[in-house]
Formats: C-alpha cells, sequence, structure tokens
C-alpha cells in the first residue's frame, strides 16, 4: 500500500484542499495528485523488481477527503501523461447509513460503502490498463458505538453488529472487491476511539461476532 489516505491535508501536507462541489481541480490543487501518481508509479515499478507477485495498492482515498476521490482519481496522471500503475485501488469507506449498493449517491462528493459500486466503475474507467480489472481494497472501515475522536457519529452495538453483516453480504457477492479490513480492535474509552469490535475491558461486543462470521 503506497501511502494511506494521501487525499487528506493531514496526510499530505503540500495539498491544497478542493471544495466538495468543484467540478476540476485548479493547477495548485491537481498538485498533490499529480505527485502522488509519480511515487505510485515508481513504487510499483521498485516492488515488480523485487517480486512480480507482490500486489501494489494504490489511491488509498478516504471518505471525505480534502480533494474529493473522484476528482483525485482523475487527476491522478503521470508527466507523460499516463496513468500510474497498480494492482488494486485503495479506498477508506466509512459509512453514516446502513451499507447497500442501492442507496442513492453519497452528498458532496463523499464515498461510503455503499457508494462502492460507483467507484469500482470510476476506477476502473479512468485508471485501467487495456484488459486489466482493478478491484477495491478496502483497509480501514469502522463503525463508533459511543461517541467517537475521529467520526462524527455512532450506533448502537446490535446496529454495528447489523452493518457489518450487510458489509460483508456485499464483499462476499461483488467480486469488484478484494479485502475488507478494520480499524481499531478495542475502544479506548471516553475521549478516544469507540469503534472497537471489543468494549474497553475486552469484552467482544456483537459487531466482533459479526466481523468473524463475516
Amino acid at each position: 500500500m503506497i501511502w494511506g489516505e494521501p487525499d487528506r491535508r493531514h496526510n499530505w501536507a503540500t495539498l491544497v484542499p478542493a471544495r466538495p462541489t468543484a467540478r476540476r481541480l485548479t493547477a495548485a490543487q491537481a498538485a498533490a495528485p499529480h505527485l502522488y501518481a509519480q511515487m505510485l508509479d515508481a513504487s510499483y515499478g521498485a516492488l515488480k523488481a523485487v517480486n512480480k507477485r507482490n500486489l501494489v495498492i494504490g489511491g488509498n482515498t478516504y471518505t471525505t477527503g480534502d480533494i474529493p476521490t473522484r476528482l483525485w482519481i482523475e487527476n491522478l496522471v503521470l508527466p507523460n501523461g499516463r496513468r500510474p500503475r497498480m494492482d488494486l485501488y485503495g479506498h477508506n469507506p466509512f459509512c453514516f447509513r446502513a451499507p447497500n449498493l442501492r442507496n442513492p449517491p453519497s452528498p458532496d462528493g463523499e464515498v461510503d460503502f455503499s457508494d462502492l459500486g460507483r467507484l469500482s466503475t470510476l476506477v476502473n474507467t479512468v485508471l485501467a490498463a487495456p484488459h486489466q480489472r482493478i478491484k477495491l481494497f478496502l483497509s480501514e472501515w469502522m463503525i463508533p458505538t459511543a461517541p467517537d475522536d475521529e467520526l462524527n457519529i455512532y450506533v448502537t452495538p446490535a446496529v454495528q453488529a447489523q452493518w457489518i453483516t450487510d458489509a460483508w453480504r456485499i464483499v462476499r457477492k461483488s467480486s469488484f472487491i478484494y479485502a475488507l479490513g478494520w480499524i481499531h480492535l478495542q475502544d479506548e474509552g471516553p475521549g478516544g476511539s469507540e469503534s472497537g469490535l471489543v468494549y474497553v475491558n475486552g469484552k467482544p461486543k456483537p459487531g466482533y461476532y459479526a466481523f468473524k462470521a463475516g
């Protein structure tokens, strides 16, 4: 995986944010995805030189990046005009609703779990080489069950478990998804992450068993 969430200014210091409703990027805003594309392509070449079986994950966008996912993807361009090489496209699809591919598009350029079908189409339309199919690598996902220091929503433990079950159903049925990961195994307590699969005392939540069953 080449970098994590480079479409966030917190992770890419020189990034110039774009409005969620922007139709295109300015030259200053496009500089970050252009530079990232060079890093990704160079990394791809280096890793494949070591072992051709290495799988290289690129893009690695966030649900609500400082540059919207669509514009980030459209601006992943090398100086020669080509697209950077990758085997898988990484995205962290944090959500504010139950995962369902029949849900309407998220507002303001967001790409949550329910938008993954649309994301796959965009990735393969813009980034895939001829005769290539780029699957999605979902490295980080979480659903808080109490006020959380990272996401501004939370649900009950029972709803967390149901959303996890819904998500795994999508993953199992969708050939365009390569893998689903989770971040934060254990709650940290008030003021920290509350998106764990086990409580701060180590007791499993219903979501633990839902994720394990997936």
